[in-house]
């Protein structure tokens, strides 16, 4: 008796339930009437999105997700590095043509584009500004659409335990690239709006914040893997719905690399304008000359230095991001591999190792060189066993890490003639050696001049540090 009794008050609380969603989704249709009419733009998503209730829930997810012919979700190829860029430069093309228009939440960006006679620079800073409030709502729609609701106990069993077990992976560090737009980089980028001459000076002063997206590509391929082997599960259905986005979940998380791209165009933009009179920089008045050739002019050039080196940042970030996508390759790659500062080159080298007390230098072309990938960052070299080339089918290339040398314990030195694409690398307690040879001259030539660089630096690091090091007393 009791349990009918509950079955029956249990239905009727289903009934009430269903009314109200449908009493609810009346009111929105009859409110959506009253709004202007949509405009071309890219779709906002929701920063804070309203779940419907656990039963209605429950039944979207029956349905599987739409999915636009534009935007399939399954990628063949998924780990070719080539396809990953020329995917992403043409997304990103995409977005600029959706992305530039007026946003449909800031009355007061709107009644700007009626403005007439806008200086171009301005307009650039304009762009940057509005794209950058777009960026960071997307992001914020991932967190608070996607991961949120994964403690959601009405939609537990919409996720795999695959999904559930690798969901850190699968979004990375997303909610800290938001922390950082969010909180610090709009708001510096907000104060270059009347003084575009300051936009270099924001990129340059977060030059160091900005390498968290070397962390975020570095665990990119891992995120794809997951996202491959879950994307056809209920939740990602009901999330996207429910978010009313038109593109699946990866396509967002791919909006990081975007954005980097986006960053590169503006300020390449900027650089192509003529600083004296489309930038606006008014210098005559800090001195008191307004001659054509006196200091404004040098004020311009300065200005364009700095934008330049601007640039040369978010340029070295994009291809370190870059290269970090390479390592995915790596088998075995060590988790503190990021304490070795930025990603500048990597490449095939054949390797011979020298022992000291095992052979001699003029022996060592007697045997066979091992096949190496290696990986130099800003404080360390990476030696990869070569596992499997790449396949002319699309398989992609495998990797196995041997060992990391500190830059701080290395020397290096130019071959005599006959080895004009070699060069030695040595520990400086003389223990042992490496041979590298390059494919071609001008390889070996440009990894020479990289390493000499950084090895130069970083003695002179040492020598700053020992010179300022107290002594001791006596």
């Amino acid at each position: 008796m009791i349990c009918a009794e509950a079955q029956r008050v249990w239905q009727k609380l289903g009934d009430v339930q269903e009314i109200f969603h449908k009493r609810q989704v009346s009111l929105l249709k009859l409110a959506a009437k009253q709004t202007r009419p949509v405009q071309p733009v890219a779709p906002h998503p929701e920063s804070s999105p309203k779940w419907v209730s656990p039963k209605a829930s429950q039944r979207s997810a029956l349905a599987p997700a739409q999915k636009t012919p534009e935007e399939p979700y399954t990628e063949t190829a998924s780990h070719a590095i080539e396809k990953e860029e020329a995917e992403t430069e043409a997304e990103v093309k995409n977005e600029d043509a959706l992305g530039s228009g007026p946003s449909r939440e800031n009355p007061e960006v709107e009644r700007s584009d009626s403005e007439e006679g806008l200086p171009p620079a301005r307009r650039i800073i304009r762009d940057l500004l509005e794209t950058e409030e777009i960026y960071i709502k997307e992001i914020k729609s991932i967190i608070d659409g996607y991961i949120t609701p994964m403690d959601f106990i009405w939609l537990k069993h919409l996720i795999p335990d695959v999904l559930q077990n690798n969901k850190d992976l699968l979004f990375g560090n997303i909610a800290e690239l938001y922390e950082f737009h969010h909180r610090t980089f709009l708001k510096e980028l907000e104060k270059c709006a009347e003084n575009p001459e300051a936009l270099a000076h924001c990129f340059l002063k977060q030059k160091e914040d900005l390498q968290i997206y070397f962390k975020y590509h570095e665990n990119l391929p891992r995120a794809k893997a997951i996202w491959e082997e879950c994307q056809d599960c209920a939740y990602f259905g009901v999330c996207q719905r429910q978010l009313d986005h038109s593109l699946p979940l990866f396509k967002y998380l791919r909006r990081p690399s975007q954005r980097l791209r986006k960053y590169q165009t503006l300020l390449k933009s900027l650089l192509d304008l003529e600083p004296a009179e489309d930038l606006e920089i008014d210098t005559g008045d800090l001195d008191g000359s307004h001659t054509e050739n006196g200091p404004k002019r040098t004020k311009d050039s300065a200005f364009s230095a700095e934008l330049q080196r601007a640039l040369e940042v978010v340029e070295a970030l994009i291809q370190s991001c870059e290269l970090a996508l390479g390592l995915a390759a790596v088998a075995g790659c060590p988790a503190d591999i990021g304490n070795l500062g930025q990603l500048l080159l990597h490449g095939p080298f054949s390797v011979w190792t020298v022992h000291k007390e095992r052979y001699k230098m003029k022996d060592f072309m007697r045997f066979k060189p091992s096949q190496r990938r290696i990986y130099l960052f800003e404080r360390g070299l990476v030696f990869c066993k070569v596992r499997m080339e790449p396949g002319g089918q699309g398989l992609p290339a495998q990797y196995s890490f041997k060992k990391c040398l500190k830059l701080t314990t290395l020397l290096i030195r130019q071959l005599g003639r006959g080895s004009s694409k070699k060069f030695e690398i040595a520990n400086k307690n003389g223990l042992e050696k490496y041979i590298l040879q390059a494919a071609s001259k001008e390889i070996r030539d440009c990894w020479f001049s990289e390493l000499s660089k950084l090895l130069m630096t970083q003695q002179d690091s040492v020598k700053d540090f020992r010179f300022k090091k107290p002594l001791p007393l006596s």
